[in-house]
């Protein structure tokens, strides 16, 4: 049919990862929502964990998978800015892999969910929900599960993960506000972020994990799977999309949208229907930020080398274009002036 069976008969089995010629023992299975993780077995996506006390770039859960199925340098790009606005930040790392001896050449490292990832960012250790797609990807009226659920399991730990669940629940069926939830300012950058990025798969409830702060019992977003699915911007494409996300909430266009923007509209509109101004300003203000000639310097200064290192493994490997389901005619490749076209897009919007 097309995917991958369910948790329960997709099974982990025993393998040895050896980096730097040290061996790390873990456990491994085929990953993926689409066909194109694993349609082609040379080029298939893999979710591993390490046996305990293991750990590879500092993490011991993660994914490896093709550049292509996140849109190449795009989601590197969308993580780094996560870290300028001070949002939990994945490691994702570019490597060469091996299977058996036979490369397979390049490949990307995607940080999964745990305590090491929430410490790193310099957050006290607390659950991080997602979107139950196996039970249904209705974001109307959704199931989530949580990650690492032995650990939240424990007794000592049950008070905290019911409660940020009480809330989350409160909040889908409108008995709370949204800043008694969510950590306004983090998502209002994150959605800024994915607007300079173009990322709004990343925006979607199927897609942004949540992190529950202990410290001050509101969630912040956990950047992920952004996959950013808009071509570059060219003078000749007349079909071109220059919405950002406050237009594709007021007016989606396609069935993928409606659905995804089910659970955006909660924040920026009330219960009432009215605009909740306090998150719109928020928004705007980030928005400002991040689509300034300042903001843009900086982030070239800092990350231009290392983009162009990147997309010169991916030139040397495999690089056709992607458009999220399958092969098209065409080629990747990252236009410095698709991302002056973007600021400058927002910079307009937010004049009008």
């Amino acid at each position: 049919k097309g995917i991958l069976p369910g948790s329960d008969l997709n099974t982990k089995v025993n393998f040895k990862l050896i980096y730097n010629n040290k061996k790390y023992p873990g456990k491994i299975r085929l990953k993926g929502d689409r066909k194109v993780h694993f349609e082609d077995k040379e080029k298939s996506s893999y979710k591993i964990e390490l046996d305990k006390e293991n750990y590879i770039f500092g993490v011991s859960k993660f994914s490896l998978q093709k550049p292509r199925l996140r849109n190449y340098v795009h989601e590197w790009i969308y993580h780094q800015m996560a870290k300028d606005f001070d949002i939990i930040k994945l490691k994702y790392e570019f490597l060469e892999l091996s299977i058996n001896g036979e490369n397979k050449g390049l490949y990307v490292l995607e940080e999964g969910f745990g305590k090491e990832l929430i410490e790193r960012n310099k957050r006290r250790n607390g659950p991080i929900f997602g979107l139950n797609e196996e039970l249904g990807g209705d974001s109307h009226n959704p199931v989530f599960e949580i990650y690492n659920k032995k650990y939240w399991a424990k007794d000592e730990n049950k008070a905290l993960v019911e409660n940020a669940s009480q809330k989350l629940k409160d909040f889908f069926n409108k008995k709370v506000v949204l800043e008694d939830i969510f950590d306004i300012e983090k998502w209002a950058a994150y959605f800024a972020i994915v607007d300079m990025t173009s990322t709004y798969h990343g925006a979607f409830l199927k897609s942004v994990k949540l992190y529950y702060n202990p410290i001050n019992g509101l969630f912040e977003p956990i950047p992920y799977d952004g996959h950013r699915l808009k071509p570059n911007y060219h003078k000749y494409n007349l079909n071109y999309d220059d919405r950002i996300l406050i237009d594709i909430i007021d007016d989606p266009i396609n069935l993928d949208e409606i659905e995804g923007t089910k659970w955006l509209k909660k924040f920026f509109y009330r219960k009432s229907g009215e605009l909740d101004s306090n998150f719109y300003n928020s928004y705007i203000k980030n928005l400002n930020i991040i689509s300034s000639e300042q903001y843009i310097d900086e982030f070239l200064n800092k990350n231009l080398k290392k983009i162009k290192e990147i997309n010169s493994k991916i030139y040397a490997d495999y690089f056709f274009y992607d458009n999220s389901r399958n092969y098209t005619i065409g080629l990747y490749y990252f236009s410095l002036a698709d991302f002056f076209h973007q600021s400058k897009n927002i910079k307009k919007k937010l004049k009008i």
